[in-house]
């Protein structure tokens, strides 16, 4: 964080920890891609984006499915109108099961909200930006 080299920091850590990271790279002046999802709340989020304003800093949050070949695909059919009304969306999810029983994807606390919060939100992110037919 005290490089002055350095422009910006990537942070992919456990969500439990973005907060403090995001904080002190803030406080550095340094510009944060921070790997999804930002934080566990929406309070977090907010304090989080408040923080990197008062910093000076620009704050951008990975959502990489958003440019997988499949999404992008997608996203051209339905800008093109080539497909009909939409009414339903079903998207499968395997996760790494094999996890030892002390990883943090284990605790609702650390995750505050399990499958969903934690890789989940890969397959809820594009459907929410697609465009409206």
């Amino acid at each position: 964080m005290e490089d002055p080299t350095i422009d910006a920091v990537v942070i992919s850590l456990p969500h439990h920890l973005h907060m403090k990271v995001h904080q002190s790279a803030a406080a550095a002046g340094k510009h944060i891609l921070m790997e999804k999802l930002i934080v566990r709340t929406p309070e977090e989020a907010t304090a989080m984006i408040d923080v990197a304003e008062a910093a000076g800093v620009t704050l951008m949050v990975a959502h990489s499915d958003r440019y997988s070949a499949v999404f992008l695909k997608v996203k051209q059919f339905l800008t093109e109108q080539a497909l009909r009304d939409i009414f339903a969306v079903q998207v499968n999810h395997y996760s790494n099961l094999d996890l030892p029983p002390d990883n943090w994807r284990w605790s609702k606390e650390l995750t505050d909200g399990g499958c969903v919060i934690d890789t989940g939100a890969h397959q809820l992110d594009p459907a929410r930006c697609w465009p409206s037919t």
